[in-house]
């Protein structure tokens, strides 16, 4: 399941139902050939406030089992949340806040705060395997709630009660949905490390094109797996090539139709996607961190 289907379930049902056509016909392009429509259309990325994960599953597309720890420094964030404030006035499709899992971060309620400042309409959401959210304190129940956060649970084959979780949250006057079940297997995503992909192809063809697109420190990427793939050079001793022609920096571009332009294009780095072979099938399990779980 990918961030366009996800995002739309998480929407009323009477909005579904209103706004079905102008939600669909963007998420189903596969290339930006109306660049009159993309316009209109309000930016939307995901940023991840942590990388490494409590639950380091095979084949990660983050690469979470692999990563070192990190944590996003909320100065940080608030700096880039500003000049992306800038150049959209406000307006976002949606924000989400991924890992890794992001309530590893113990400054998580914080990012709730920023992103609330900066846009004060969008859909936010943190995305969770569920696994500490009942260890969570009072002060992140209730900044979650003030600053109107949507909690986004996605199930995996692990002993963790549903159930209660979803009374803590209706406690605390939270929303929360599910938005993946793992427990039939994972979604694989496999490089091809000589790079000799058309890049062009992979793009087009790619079930996650403008899903992921996401903010890593002052520059979009238009997939999150270009943003982290330095966790599985580093890990692997690869070099997988990331240029200045796969991501934008938010700080140089000069309008919003400039970075929408760049999203809305193939990224050279596509070539070591393997999108024929992309799919559902790889059966969950923990990370053994072997090459072959990502290729």
């Amino acid at each position: 399941m990918f961030l366009r289907d996800l995002y739309w379930k998480s929407l009323p049902e009477s909005v579904r139902r209103r706004a079905v056509k102008p939600l669909l016909k963007p998420f189903e392009r596969k290339i930006a050939l109306n660049k009159a429509f993309d316009k209109k259309r309000p930016l939307r990325f995901v940023v991840d406030i942590t990388d490494h994960c409590n639950l380091r599953c095979k084949g990660c597309d983050a690469f979470a089992p692999l990563a070192d720890k990190y944590c996003l420094d909320p100065a940080t964030f608030e700096k880039d949340c500003a000049r992306i404030a800038e150049l959209t006035r406000g307006k976002l499709e949606f924000l989400s806040l991924l890992g890794g899992e992001p309530l590893l971060h113990e400054q998580c309620a914080d990012f709730f705060i920023i992103a609330r400042k900066y846009f004060k309409n969008t859909l936010l959401l943190l995305w969770t395997n569920g696994i500490i959210l009942a260890k969570q304190s009072e002060n992140f129940w209730k900044t979650a709630k003030e600053t109107q956060v949507k909690l986004m649970i996605t199930k995996y084959p692990i002993n963790l009660n549903y159930g209660e979780l979803e009374k803590l949250a209706k406690t605390h006057n939270v929303p929360l949905s599910y938005v993946g079940d793992r427990t039939n297997g994972m979604f694989k995503r496999p490089f091809d490390l000589a790079g000799k992909q058309d890049y062009r192809e992979s793009f087009r063809g790619c079930k996650a094109e403008n899903d992921c697109i996401t903010l890593r420190e002052g520059k979009l990427y238009v997939c999150d797996v270009i943003a982290k793939t330095p966790i599985f050079n580093k890990f692997f001793h690869q070099n997988l090539t990331i240029t200045e022609k796969d991501c934008i920096d938010i700080y140089k571009a000069k309008s919003l139709d400039e970075i929408l332009t760049f999203l809305y294009s193939p990224s050279p780095f596509c070539r070591y996607c393997k999108v024929k072979e992309t799919g559902n099938g790889l059966q969950w399990a923990p990370s053994k961190k072997m090459l072959s779980e990502w290729i």
